[in-house]
């Protein structure tokens, strides 16, 4: 059997205190935009979330594709052990946000995916 190396040890000893993780999807329970918008007004996407206390840290939205038609995100968080860690097995909503310049202008209608879903569609005026 291989000995582990320091940073393998390492490693090891800051998985379990949950401090390292893998990041996983998030849980999506809604997703707000405005219905109308111009073509290149700054466009806010709010995104309620499911996080689970003990193990889910770092959430964040993150830019997958953005063209005239559609804007797609993906939002994921940190997954931690939670061995070690006292707290209840609580979960919380919280809303992350992101917003668009209009840049490219966007045309009509333009889609907003968060995860892989279509969560509609906002008119462009």
């Amino acid at each position: 059997m291989r000995k582990l190396g320091w940073l393998g040890l390492g490693a090891l000893l800051l998985g379990s205190c949950g401090l390292v993780g893998t990041r996983e999807p998030l849980s999506v329970s809604k997703v707000s935009f405005p219905s109308t918008v111009s073509p290149q007004e700054p466009l806010t996407v709010g995104v309620n979330i499911e996080v689970a206390s003990c193990t889910q840290r770092d959430q964040q939205l993150t830019l997958l594709e953005r063209t005239p038609t559609r804007l797609s995100l993906s939002g994921t968080f940190r997954r931690t052990s939670g061995i070690g860690l006292a707290c209840t097995a609580a979960v919380t909503e919280r809303t992350l946000t992101y917003t668009d310049a209009g840049t490219p202008p966007r045309t009509g209608p333009f889609e907003i995916v968060v995860n892989g879903k279509s969560w509609g569609k906002v008119n462009i005026k």
